[in-house]
């Protein structure tokens, strides 16, 4: 939940320990870890297409987000680079909007928690997870809980 404070044994504690580890790959070559904004850093990675299309749904409930989201939080859309080739990318960015957000990156150490091959955290802007997708949130709860969220 918004705003708790984590045990260092909680799920919640791997969860962010794992995307704290996540890099993304930037146009040199080199990899970064998943910059914070000044609020609220709202990251989804990708894993690959579920059945029934899950992620198609993901991408437009992070664009109904977006058009709503406070100043100065930062959304990030990571796709794995070993599930998603750097074509793949640039078509997304071709054809979706947020095409700045979109990168591909490592997400080996969450995979663990993907669910349907996805996953949706919210990091304050010191790093501290204050929101995770947990199971069954359909794409309507999801995006009132990242509305309601309090943008510092």
């Amino acid at each position: 939940a918004a705003g708790c404070h984590l045990s260092a044994a909680s799920k919640s504690a791997e969860v962010a320990r794992s995307v704290g580890r996540v890099t993304i790959n930037q146009s040199t070559g080199n990899k970064a870890p998943i910059p914070l904004g000044r609020g609220l850093t709202i990251v989804n990675v990708f894993d690959g297409f579920s059945p029934g299309c899950p992620t198609g749904n993901r991408f437009e409930t992070i664009e109904r987000f977006n058009s709503l989201r406070p100043v100065g939080s930062n959304v990030l859309l990571i796709f794995s680079e070993k599930s998603f080739s750097f074509q793949d990318v640039e078509n997304f960015k071709a054809i979706l909007p947020m095409a700045e957000s979109m990168v591909q990156g490592d997400i080996e150490t969450v995979r663990p928690y993907l669910i349907e091959g996805k996953l949706l955290v919210v990091f304050d802007s010191n790093g501290g997870l204050v929101w995770q997708e947990k199971p069954n949130l359909s794409e309507q709860q999801l995006l009132s809980e990242l509305i309601n969220l309090p943008s510092k």
